[in-house]
């Protein structure tokens, strides 16, 4: 039997329901939650309407923990936003949560934020096989910056954000080292995209055929992040051209 937690109970009934407040951040708790009590909040998400945003940010996210988070992204409808940003996460837990996730057929995300996790490629696979395959053209926006990323998950990742071009408008691939490469994400921004945000700062790549390749696809660009990168004299000529043409 879990305590009743008092303070929560009030934080629930007086600040959220009462203002609308539809965004669950684990963080705002006046007294830090232990797992016993997360697991408790994630249960009864699984078939709540209320909510739409569950952000675990920098909330260490435990085994069993992410057990209960898979079981409620496999039934909840209604999170349209979910922010899993520094939780600890390694390829495994993002195998089993795109897993549950694949098996919701309704489900409404539009925002994932799996920033600064120690994914690597293994989980981004995973990951990026669940957006490929299954019934989930809603995503606006992906953030994967700091996941320990590489050129290897490039042809996985280029054909699962083809599959979102209508729908993604903010990609973010910092800091993380393509250092062969990324010719299947040139590939991609090459293709009309509907994407407005994209920020690649740091990713230790040749720019060239990236910078290419945006000037051809990314026509409803309003920022690019390419800070933090060498630019040689040729690609930084293209970029100066490119934002001449607007």
């Amino acid at each position: 039997c879990v305590p009743i937690r008092q303070d929560v109970c009030w934080d629930l009934a007086h600040i959220h329901a009462r203002t609308s407040y539809v965004k669950l951040k684990l963080r705002n708790f006046e007294t830090p939650l232990p797992p016993s009590d997360i697991n408790v909040l994630l249960e009864t998400l699984r078939y709540n309407s209320y909510y739409t945003t569950l952000s675990m940010r920098d909330v260490k996210i435990e085994r069993e923990m992410v057990s209960c988070l898979a079981a409620t992204l496999r039934y909840n409808t209604s999170l349209t936003k979910l922010n899993l940003r520094g939780a600890g996460l390694n390829s495994l837990a993002i195998a089993q949560l795109t897993e549950s996730l694949a098996l919701n057929k309704n489900i409404a995300l539009e925002f994932i934020d799996l920033s600064n996790n120690p994914i690597d490629d293994r989980g981004l696979l995973s990951l990026a096989g669940y957006i490929q395959h299954a019934a989930i053209r809603k995503l606006k926006r992906i953030e994967l910056s700091g996941c320990m990323m590489t050129s290897k998950i490039t042809p996985a990742l280029g054909p699962a954000l083809s599959s979102l071009s209508k729908s993604l408008e903010y990609l973010s691939l910092s800091n993380n080292k393509f250092l062969e490469g990324a010719p299947q994400l040139a590939e991609w921004l090459a293709t009309p995209t509907e994407i407005t945000h994209l920020m690649l700062s740091n990713i230790g790549c040749d720019l060239a055929p990236i910078v290419s390749s945006i000037g051809i696809g990314c026509h409803n660009l309003v920022m690019l992040d390419l800070s933090h990168n060498m630019i040689d004299k040729a690609c930084g000529s293209e970029l100066v051209e490119m934002i001449r043409r607007g």
